[in-house]
């Protein structure tokens, strides 16, 4: 093995007490790279309701050393670059000098790797997660962004998207460099093959729940089933506001057989998925989908639409690809299942297509590519 580096993880977005669960698939990049190195993580957010300028929150979770800088927030956008910028300057006295800078997601914020790199000679790479890239959404980015991104990237040793999908759409944005494609992570140990044998029908939805999820057609869509004599029930549900949901399941008189949450932990969402047949996804857009690999990773297959870097991995063994936004295929392919009239894989060889996205694996996968950037970087000194 190659001797452990420091690398220091620097995001646009990261699970604070301001957004909880923001990032967290960045979070699990950087827990997958401490299998091998010495991690740091140093995040800035703002808090409209605090008082001092900064707050430092400093924690260690799962062999990674956090620090979160809380600064005072603006209305003033302007204003509040910079005083992001200082964030990340007084809470970067407090690490330990990285020899390589993991960046992610190529928004405003991350113009501080650049000042890294060109005042202390600290080299970077970033990874890109968001969606705004992807071909489908060309049009959604400003100029601005587009320019800033293009002025990270240019610096980057290497540029690092999640998916193909995404990586096509950074470079259809004007963003050039030396890419490799790096996935989510899914932790293989949590989610686990559960093959017993139900009497109903159980699909599951978990999300953000926001409007682009479309999970109140996913309901629809059941209870139709439901009212066609099929025995089928949902689970749906995550970290958004669950009361259209419930004013929806209320409605329709569903309640006996729709239920929904609110946010739950990792290892909830691990025993609802052991304990589902298929997960729905409906969405307009997706850059991977870390759910979906979760699922798979429980031997559970799954109803996505084509969007995104999703059908880079899910295939007739192992789930049902639809047209995005098209409800009659969404209706069709869960009758199918339903009605269990599929030839999916067995849930442990479901499992097996997706060991690519386990921690070891993307590990692995990142230590490469700092090992590769670091000797590059030598040899060019």
């Amino acid at each position: 093995m190659e001797r452990p580096y420091h690398i220091l993880y620097l995001s646009s977005w990261y699970p604070s007490r301001i957004e909880p669960s923001n990032g967290n698939f960045v979070q699990r990049h950087a827990e997958a790279a401490a299998q091998r190195h010495h991690v740091e993580v140093l995040h800035a957010i703002g808090d409209i309701q605090q008082k001092q300028d900064f707050v430092f929150d400093e924690q260690n979770t799962h062999g990674v050393r956090v620090l979160t800088v809380y600064y005072r927030s603006s209305p003033n956008a302007l204003i509040n670059f910079f005083r992001r910028m200082s964030a990340y300057r007084c809470g970067f006295k407090k690490m330990a000098k990285p020899d390589l800078v993991h960046a992610n997601i190529m928004r405003q914020q991350m113009l501080f790797v650049l000042w890294l790199k060109f005042r202390l000679g600290i080299p970077f790479v970033v990874s890109e997660h968001w969606s705004a890239f992807l071909p489908e959404n060309v049009f959604q980015l400003s100029v601005f962004q587009k320019v800033v991104a293009r002025i990270i990237s240019r610096f980057a040793s290497r540029i690092l998207p999640v998916s193909k999908a995404l990586e096509n759409g950074l470079k259809i944005n004007g963003i050039k460099g030396e890419f490799s494609v790096v996935p989510n992570v899914v932790n293989t140990h949590v989610f686990s093959v559960d093959e017993e044998r139900k009497a109903d029908i159980v699909f599951l939805h978990i999300s953000n729940l926001a409007a682009v999820k479309h999970s109140d057609v996913i309901v629809r869509n059941l209870v139709k089933l439901r009212h066609e004599g099929y025995p089928v029930k949902l689970e749906i549900g995550g970290d958004g506001d669950i009361r259209p949901l419930l004013e929806q399941v209320k409605e329709l008189d569903a309640g006996d057989y729709i239920n929904v949450f609110p946010a739950i932990s990792q290892k909830e969402v691990a025993e609802k998925m052991s304990h589902s047949d298929c997960f729905v996804l409906f969405s307009d857009f997706e850059t991977q989908s870390c759910v979906l690999i979760e699922s798979l990773s429980s031997g559970k297959p799954v109803i996505a639409p084509r969007v995104g870097g999703i059908p880079e991995f899910v295939n007739n063994g192992n789930g049902i690809l639809i047209a995005r936004g098209n409800e009659d295929q969404l209706y069709q392919a869960m009758k199918r299942v339903a009605s269990k009239e599929t030839n999916f894989l067995s849930a442990r060889d479901i499992r097996r297509q997706v060991q690519r996205f386990s921690v070891p694996a993307v590990s692995a996968q990142l230590s490469e590519i700092y090992t590769s950037v670091l000797q590059k970087n030598t040899f060019s000194k």
